[in-house]
Order: structure tokens, then sequence, then C-alpha cells
């Protein structure tokens, strides 16, 4: 997937975004995807509404930044987390989260990177298409994810 096209599917699932979810500590349980709210797995937690600092506390300094300018920053972490800031500002707190290879967590149905069409449909049902990059959205549960050769390739967890 290029770097555009993630970039692109970043964005568009921020303009989707509200500023609820988790607060800083209350993220699912072990091993656990909570569309809507967080991720907890080994080494990679991250709830919305995180601040930059809580994100640090438990993930380490991030690995990549990339300001989108209006749209927030976008900071990854090598354990496989993307977290989306509103803004630059200190301030700021994680207003979705992006999941890849390397996450060793699931929904309570077992949805995570690597998923088939067939099980994210049987736990989420239908998706909305996102025309641009090809995301199935699912906006009133808090969750999107991108597809790569037929499997679930990044989970995007926002607030609904």
């Amino acid at each position: 997937m290029s770097v555009i096209r993630t970039i692109a599917c970043g964005i568009a699932v921020v303009a989707l975004l509200c500023l609820s979810g988790c607060g800083p500590g209350e993220c699912a349980d072990q091993g656990v995807i909570e569309p809507g709210s967080g991720v907890t797995a080994e080494g990679a937690s991250l709830c919305l509404g995180d601040t930059l600092e809580d994100a640090t506390k438990r993930l380490g300094e991030p690995s990549s930044s990339l300001d989108l300018g209006t749209a927030g920053v976008r900071l990854g972490w090598d354990v496989g987390v993307v977290g989306h800031l509103a803004s630059s500002a200190e301030d700021a707190t994680v207003v979705s989260i992006e999941l890849v290879a390397g996450v060793d967590a699931a929904t309570a149905g077992g949805v995570g990177v690597g998923s088939s069409e067939a099980d994210l449909r049987a736990e989420l049902g239908d998706p909305i298409m996102e025309p641009f990059t090809g995301a199935w959205l699912y906006p009133d549960r808090g969750i999107a994810v991108q597809w790569q050769d037929g499997a679930v390739s990044s989970v995007h967890l926002f607030a609904p």
C-alpha cells in the first residue's frame, strides 16, 4: 500500500471522528481491539483520548511523525501502532488509532490484521465502502479496515 494511500485513509478516518472514547489507562483487556475505544496488546497499548504523554509512557518515543496540517499529527511506533492526534499541541489527544502487522490483538469476534472478508462480515456485517481507498468503514462501531491481498492489512479505530 502506498504512503499516499495510507495517509489519505488516515485523513478520511480523521474526518469521521469526534473526541470521545476511553480515557487514559482505560483501554480494552490485554490482546483485545475494542472498536471505538482502543487496543491493548503486549507492547502496544493505546486508547482514544490519550495524550501524547500517555502514549509515550506506554509505547515509548514515536519512531515516526508526520504533520498533517489542520488534520493533526500522525505518530508511529515500531510495534505496529499509529496514533492520530487532533493537533500538534502538547495537550492534543489521540482521535484515531491504526494497527498494522505485528500487533497481537483482535476484537471479541476475532477480527484483526490478517482476518478475511468472511470473518469481518460475520462479526460486523456489511460495511460502508470508501471509494477512494477501498477501506471498509463501520462508523457506528468506530472501526474501519484496509485490505491487501484478500486480508485485513490495517485496522483503524475511532470514536463512533
